[in-house]
């Protein structure tokens, strides 16, 4: 669900062209009484004019600032498009402050002066920060993942993430380290670990979200799109092969140069389309296994589709030299929205106050040590 873009809100009721993102609502007053058993479907009510306002103040302040703005403008674009995400009748809400971005922020500008003075004037110590980088990953990603989801909440009930260092370390590590060693056949499965690494380990108030799926639907999805690229990728080869056989290095190198362009545009096409189609068929498969207690979820995205809303925000993009960009974002989150649904079992109205009863009685928990955005 990076993906990154998932809903927020400040508390606010949005919707449509009315939407107003620093109204603030308090979550108790948003939620509506739900229908039990009921399909749920996401909906997003954001509009590019509006968010495009919100964008270009960020991009302006951003730059004089020279990049310490874009903490504060983070916050912004969060709390907009989680606003904007309705599920149920209710909007969901970004908590973060901009200081806990701008820290996070801090350690990476640190981090990386580091490498690059480590790398002009101390080689030798280069090699060991960028190992000790490289061994932090997992931990950047199981720290990112904890404040991302401590920083979001709906009805008033936070989201968490309890994923471990141990599993972190397994599935973002030693699995990638694997791959050359198993000619890239461990892939699928190290999709399939990283993918139940972020939702198996997600929990709304006391209630843990289940991701149900086996490794044989990522090893079909990675099975079709290998068997789509050595059909396409080979019957191009064979042409670029049979025009330049045998016809003299001099007259296949003019060759080559002159169908240069077609040849570069079949293989972004060729990778263009195994990559959406991927994308496509495995959020569909993760979403339809995703469950919270009896709850379930539906997704009906598909790779036509994604395609034509991918290919139409590069052109949006493209032509208007970037400033078509906040268009682009709204388009996608409300793609995402609207092939998103949630199907209840039983009254969410109940399920939710259950939540509440138990957090109030327990308490939130205890905070991170660090509780910082450290995505670097």
């Amino acid at each position: 669900m990076n993906y990154p873009a998932a809903p927020t809100v400040g508390g606010a009721i949005l919707t449509g062209s009315e939407a107003q993102p620093s109204a603030v609502v308090p979550a108790a007053q948003t939620a509506q009484r739900v229908v039990p058993g009921h399909r749920h479907q996401v909906r997003f009510h954001g509009n590019g004019g509006e968010f495009f306002r919100i964008w270009i103040v960020n991009l302006v302040l951003s730059i004089l600032t020279l990049g310490i703005y874009s903490a504060w403008a983070k916050v912004r674009t969060n709390r907009y498009f989680y606003g904007n995400t309705e599920l149920a009748g209710s909007h969901f809400e970004y908590l973060a402050e901009p200081m806990q971005i701008l820290k996070g922020r801090l350690v990476a500008v640190a981090l990386f002066t580091l490498f690059g003075i480590a790398s002009e004037f101390m080689p030798l110590l280069y090699i060991p920060l960028m190992i000790a980088f490289y061994l932090a990953i997992p931990l950047i990603i199981m720290t990112s993942l904890r404040f991302a989801m401590k920083m979001t909440a709906w009805r008033g009930i936070r989201f968490s993430h309890r994923g471990t260092a141990g599993s972190a370390y397994v599935t973002f590590l030693l699995l990638p380290l694997l791959i050359p060693f198993t000619l890239f056949l461990i892939v699928p499965y190290m999709a399939l670990r990283q993918n139940k690494f972020v939702f198996d380990n997600v929990w709304f108030g006391r209630s843990k979200f289940e991701l149900n799926i086996g490794a044989g639907v990522f090893y079909k999805v990675y099975g079709i799109a290998t068997v789509l690229f050595l059909v396409f990728g080979g019957a191009l080869g064979f042409m670029v092969a049979s025009n330049t056989a045998g016809v003299g290095e001099e007259a296949a190198a003019a060759w080559s140069a002159d169908n240069m362009g077609w040849i570069i545009g079949s293989t972004f096409v060729l990778m263009f389309a195994i990559f959406t189609y991927i994308s496509a068929a495995l959020a569909r498969a993760v979403i339809n296994a995703l469950t919270v207690e009896k709850h379930g979820f539906e997704s009906t995205i598909t790779t036509p589709s994604l395609a034509w809303v991918l290919i139409s925000n590069l052109f949006i993009v493209s032509l208007t030299l970037g400033l078509g960009a906040p268009w682009a974002q709204v388009r996608m989150a409300r793609y995402r929205a609207e092939t998103t649904t949630l199907i209840a079992d039983g009254s969410i109205d109940d399920f939710v106050a259950a939540q509440q009863s138990e957090i109030s009685a327990v308490g939130e928990g205890v905070s991170d040590i660090f509780e910082v955005d450290i995505a670097l």
